[in-house]
């Protein structure tokens, strides 16, 4: 079985035809079944491709950054929030660092629109992208039931004693953030 590539008509138009055939006999067979006309063939010239400049890294990473602020404000708000929710201890530090990522997720979402100088805020947008942030972090919650078998053995390895161990995981919640969240 030969395979197959699907060709763009300079009118729009979409054809199936063989790889490998010349762009001339693609043509004549067009014409020749009406898909197109010879005039429009000759009246479309290439576009002419214009190389871009290859910017340095840093102003790759600036450009990226101030089209995406959610990313370091939603870190930051996770960060103060876990600091702020810590004070009730350390389910109150995992709910303050869930809130406060969403909702500088949310505002970093906003100042991207505003620095990129788009014409509207998109709310829709923004919201999505902090229900996403949660949605993450609550997923995520459930990795130390994987990784505490490693940590024990970790700790083993580098001499603590199981009391020690014991004494570290339970200063560790158990509960997944859902169950609290859903208790509230």
């Amino acid at each position: 079985m030969t395979q197959r590539q699907i060709v763009i008509l300079p009118n729009g138009q979409e054809i199936d035809a063989p790889i490998g055939v010349s762009k001339e006999e693609i043509k004549d067979k067009a014409i020749r079944n009406g898909l197109i006309s010879a005039d429009e063939f000759k009246t479309q010239e290439p576009t002419p491709t214009v190389e871009q400049e290859d910017s340095p890294l840093y102003k790759d990473i600036y450009n990226y950054v101030k089209s995406n602020m959610d990313l370091p404000l939603g870190l930051a708000g996770a960060l103060q929030g876990a600091k702020v929710g810590g004070r009730l201890g350390p389910m109150g530090a995992t709910v303050g660092g869930v809130a406060g990522g969403a909702f500088g997720t949310f505002g970093g979402s906003l100042a991207s629109d505003v620095i990129t100088d788009k014409e509207e805020l998109d709310y829709n947008s923004a919201v999505d992208k902090a229900l996403m942030s949660i949605g993450f972090d609550v997923a995520t919650l459930g990795a130390w039931k994987v990784a505490k078998p490693a940590f024990v053995a970790a700790k083993k390895a580098l001499g603590f004693t199981p009391k020690e161990i014991a004494e570290q995981i339970t200063a560790i919640p158990n509960k997944d953030l859902k169950q609290v969240l859903l208790s509230l």
